[in-house]
């Protein structure tokens, strides 16, 4: 029911990280499925884009202050399930529309309290007490659903323009609109996952590890190269809520499912909520003592693209909000360091 945390040591004996706490298995089974599920969440179906303030306000309560970090390995997880509840919750509306015969945005009064009653509750008495089965079973049989779906045979490749757009094929589906041919898209195989793990080995030896005190010393000096720039230099909420505004609406989404459309729409409708969440990533990417913190923030998924004369290439895309936030700082130094 329940993995077992423990504390990883580094050579001086402390806790590096504090793993410990309760973590449902069907947690990280939750995380597997969602993360590895091509989704970009839309951001123009406005009754259901008003009540995504449900999911920011979660995932604010579940993200720790970036001094502070993750005081649990429990707290990680209970962060990682809110970010990913506008993804279980549009699939879990899709699947329960198609077995209606309706559309997925149709009835969100009765079917959305239905929904938002299985995602992972956040207060710690709350959470130790749940299993998280029901949740898994009803994502399962969603994602199985949505496999098994035919296709709209409404030009050559097989797939309609609106499937294209919600598999995260953005570049497929515009091609599609214009009636230019659409480039085949492999299936994931074990041999592609076995290339792209070998190009990113899983550390083996000491070595390949970095140590508490060295994150450490990293974070405290780009904390001193921040504090001594010039205020006018200094990036803001308000600069990083700017870039949200006006993110690119194509942009693929990450494991969470955020596409670029639906953060555009989110800095509009909610933007306190909006500048405080993308104000506390760029804290934890800039000077966060917490590892995992910065990890849970970049978190990625791998994607193997086939080269013409053999093996893939691998492609990493980031979640949008920090994808946007490191677009903006890049365009801000592009100038001077040229």
């Amino acid at each position: 029911r329940y993995l077992k945390t423990q504390h990883i040591l580094d050579d001086a004996g402390s806790a590096f990280g504090m793993c410990s706490g309760l973590v449902p298995s069907a947690a990280t089974h939750i995380k597997d499925l969602m993360s590895a599920l091509p989704c970009n969440l839309p951001g123009h179906v406005d009754g259901w884009m008003r009540k995504q303030a449900f999911h920011l306000q979660r995932i604010l309560a579940a993200e720790p202050r970036p001094e502070d970090g993750f005081a649990t390995d429990e707290a990680r997880w209970r962060y990682q399930m809110a970010v990913l509840g506008p993804k279980m919750e549009y699939e879990l509306l899709c699947h329960r529309a198609g077995a209606r015969g309706a559309k997925w945005a149709q009835g969100l009064g009765a079917s959305l309290p239905q929904v938002r009653a299985l995602l992972p509750p956040l207060e710690a008495a709350a959470w130790q007490a749940w299993r998280g089965d029901e949740l898994l079973a009803a994502l399962r049989e969603a994602v199985t659903a949505r496999a098994a779906r035919p296709p709209m045979r409404s030009h050559p490749t097989g797939d309609s323009i609106c499937d294209l757009l919600e598999r995260g094929r953005i570049p497929a589906g515009k091609a599609a609109l214009y009636g230019e041919a659409v480039v085949p898209h492999p299936a994931p195989s074990q041999a592609m996952l076995a290339e792209l793990q070998a190009k990113n080995p899983r550390p083996l030896v000491l070595g390949d590890i970095v140590t508490e005190n060295e994150w450490r010393l990293a974070a405290e000096a780009c904390a001193a190269r921040c504090n001594d720039l010039p205020s006018p230099v200094r990036v803001s909420a308000d600069d990083l809520l700017a870039a949200a505004k006006t993110q690119r609406a194509g942009a693929a989404a990450g494991p969470d499912g955020w596409s670029g459309a639906y953060l555009r729409r989110l800095a509009t409708l909610f933007p306190t909520e909006v500048a405080e969440l993308l104000w506390r990533e760029f804290r934890a990417l800039s000077d966060t003592h917490d590892p995992l913190l910065a990890s849970s923030i970049t978190d990625a998924t791998i994607g193997g693209i086939a080269k013409p004369k053999g093996g893939y290439r691998p492609i990493v895309i980031g979640r949008v909000a920090t994808r946007c936030l490191v677009a903006h700082l890049v365009r801000r130094v592009r100038t001077p360091l040229r």
